[in-house]
């Protein structure tokens, strides 16, 4: 993942589209390879009583920080777009000029009005939108080694099953010694049925 976003950073306005179909199959590759491995090892730590639970939980989770990633990624390339692309809105009027760094799109619909100055706004909003996503895509890339390594270093492993014959003598009798228990405490009040009803009887 942090390989194809990096990937990302290489890209330019006239770059090949096969270098953005490799990239985008990279990232494809390591989506396929790190979803089915986090979800794994989510669900392998859950009692199966709980696997509902545990699924529900995993995919909120997911739709969450997508969510959220839209959001500030999206964000901080609309942000990284705008400051670019301000030096060369000279020739638009100061009312048009909002408009224009709302979007790329917009840019284009205003700078296909105005001719040979229209020409030169699109090529510096190309260049503009390109080096924000340079941006994004180095701040995606930070994420990505920042999550690797928490996780690397702090999420818990599966804890290692102990054989049954290897298990404690403590372990072994408080084990066994838990059906007598509840056969005792079960048996209590049946003797004392069978008590009170020999006394009725005499």
């Amino acid at each position: 993942m942090s390989v194809a976003l990096a990937g990302y950073h290489f890209l330019g306005t006239g770059t090949p589209v096969w270098v953005l179909l490799l990239t985008f199959l990279i990232q494809g590759c390591g989506m396929g390879l790190v979803m089915p491995a986090a979800t794994e090892s989510v669900m392998s730590v859950v009692p199966r009583e709980r696997g509902g639970a545990g699924s529900a939980i995993t995919n909120t989770s997911r739709q969450v920080a997508v969510a959220l990633g839209v959001a500030v990624l999206g964000s901080v390339l609309a942000q990284a777009y705008r400051a670019r692309l301000q030096p060369y809105l000279g020739v638009l009027p100061v009312g048009a000029r909002h408009g224009a760094t709302v979007s790329i799109a917009q840019t284009q619909v205003i700078a296909a009005h105005l001719g040979a100055a229209g020409d030169r706004l699109m090529a510096a909003a190309s260049t503009s939108f390109v080096g924000a996503m340079h941006v994004t895509g180095l701040i995606s890339v930070l994420i990505a080694v920042v999550g690797a390594v928490t996780v690397w270093i702090w999420m818990p492993g599966k804890a290692t099953a102990v054989p049954e014959a290897e298990a404690a003598p403590g372990v072994q009798s408080d084990t066994a010694a838990a059906p007598a228990e509840a056969g005792r405490a079960f048996g209590a009040p049946v003797a004392d049925a069978v008590t009170a009803t020999g006394a009725a009887d005499a």
